[in-house]
């Protein structure tokens, strides 16, 4: 008999249960509901707290519900790790689920990550990919005008992690400050001296983590576009993407994937210049998607760097050059000449964005039609 069980980890207290992962599959759900043959349990991660609390929660979501047809898991807004990935596979395995659905954010297939390690001959995998967080641009999102850029760079993270800490500490040592707008770690539950200290030269460690005056610990959605606010006022944006390479020991806990989030997606809706820090080949990825990464303004060729640590400082001294090449006034000028750029990626975001959420639909049909 056709059903649908929903377990929701709620582990942020910021964040309101259940996502809209899970309204999404409720609402088609809902659509198709007397065509649906098969019984379905959501396993709903994405307000986890952290990957322990993960792991533990839907080992006992599923332990201590009765045996579905399909199981769906849906990951945190931006994608699953290797250890979440090894997790469901042995979530299936011990409870013999076969026919599985992953819901994330990277249309980089997780399958690479789990070949080496399981058959997946013994299982049914589907990736459903979320378009909201790819291209879905909130309506609260501004742009500026190119006279009304009153700074040269946007560099904002609010989680720390290691590379982003390096590449904010370059703009202190190469004083890359004075007109831009940067933060670095200020959700202080992400914060660690010990560890980022070491990457952090001695003489700047009390600016970190370095905060904006409206950023502080409150995570509300309402604060969080209060500081999004600030984000087109400056000409290029410097874009943390989630995406990252370990620069330690633990490399298979980290993400290695291509992720688009709304990181990326802001800078194109915001007609702002992109630089990233992100693996190797992000920038070639968005090639392919469409998009105009300005080779002809900057110098790309970080994203060729398979080392993440050089790959920083290529991207630290290309940033560099352009602060120092060009004036404010300049950088005014390079925004209105290339407008019509910039605009062509902000229309290439929204068809993008259509088709996504075109292909998500008949992908979630298909995997719940059959």
């Amino acid at each position: 008999m056709s059903h649908i069980t929903y377990y929701v980890c709620q582990g942020d207290p910021s964040l309101t249960a259940p996502s809209d992962q899970t309204y999404q599959i409720s609402n088609m759900y809902l659509r198709l509901k007397n065509q649906i043959t098969k019984s379905i349990l959501v396993v709903d991660l994405t307000h986890g707290p952290g990957w322990t609390s993960l792991s533990e929660f839907s080992f006992y979501a599923i332990k201590n519900t009765p045996m579905h047809d399909k199981l769906l898991l849906l990951f945190p807004w931006e994608c699953p790790n290797v250890n979440q990935v090894r997790e469901s596979v042995s979530i299936a395995r011990i409870y013999g689920y076969k026919d599985i659905a992953y819901f994330d954010a990277s249309k980089d297939l997780p399958l690479n990550f789990i070949s080496s390690f399981s058959n997946l001959g013994e299982f049914n995998f589907t990736h459903l990919v979320n378009p909201m967080i790819i291209c879905g641009a909130h309506s609260s999102w501004k742009f500026t005008q190119p006279h009304e850029r009153t700074h040269k760079f946007v560099y904002l993270s609010r989680n720390a992690r290691r590379n982003r800490v390096i590449l904010a500490n370059e703009f202190f040592k190469r004083n890359l400050t004075k007109e831009s707008i940067i933060s670095c770690g200020w959700n202080m539950a992400t914060w660690d001296a010990n560890e980022f200290n070491k990457f952090i030269n001695p003489e700047f460690r009390h600016l970190f983590p370095v905060t904006l005056p409206e950023e502080t610990e409150d995570l509300r959605e309402s604060i969080i576009w209060q500081i999004t606010d600030r984000i087109p006022t400056a000409a290029f944006n410097i874009i943390a993407e989630t995406s990252y390479e370990p620069i330690s020991e633990q490399a298979q806990e980290c993400w290695q994937r291509k992720i688009h989030t709304e990181k990326t997606s802001k800078a194109y809706y915001m007609y702002q210049f992109p630089i990233w820090t992100s693996v190797m080949g992000f920038v070639q990825f968005q090639r392919e998607h469409g998009f105009d990464v300005f080779d002809d303004i900057i110098d790309h060729s970080y994203d060729n760097e398979f080392d993440p640590f050089k790959r920083i400082q290529m991207v630290a001294s290309e940033i560099e050059r352009i602060y120092y090449t060009y004036t404010l006034e300049q950088m005014q000028q390079l925004v209105a000449s290339n407008w019509e750029r910039l605009k062509f990626n902000r229309n290439t975001l929204s068809d993008n964005g259509k088709q996504y959420t075109k292909s998500f639909n008949e992908d979630l049909t298909d995997w719940l039609l059959r």
